[in-house]
């Protein structure tokens, strides 16, 4: 069975979750609050965006945005 949150064995995002904590986006930011970049210091361990996505999120259009989520959490995103 899938997970639906992210937890501390698996903290990666989960669409649903964003959904719940952004009802008003049409498609919520991924991150989970824990921003943190992994050792070669181009990703976040969190939300698993590069640099790159972080810094251009909010200029995305939303299929960019969807992309990056396909990525991330690509069953959840199928069903959205």
């Amino acid at each position: 069975m899938p997970q639906t949150s992210a937890t501390s064995a698996d903290p990666r995002p989960r669409w649903a979750d964003a959904r719940r904590r952004q009802p008003q986006a049409s498609v919520p930011s991924p991150c989970i609050s824990v921003c943190r970049l992994d050792d070669a210091g181009h990703a976040c361990v969190g939300c698993q965006r590069s640099l790159t996505e972080l810094r251009e999120w909010s200029r995305m259009d939303d299929a960019a945005k969807r992309a990056i989520w396909a990525r991330i959490d690509p069953e959840s995103v199928e069903a959205a």
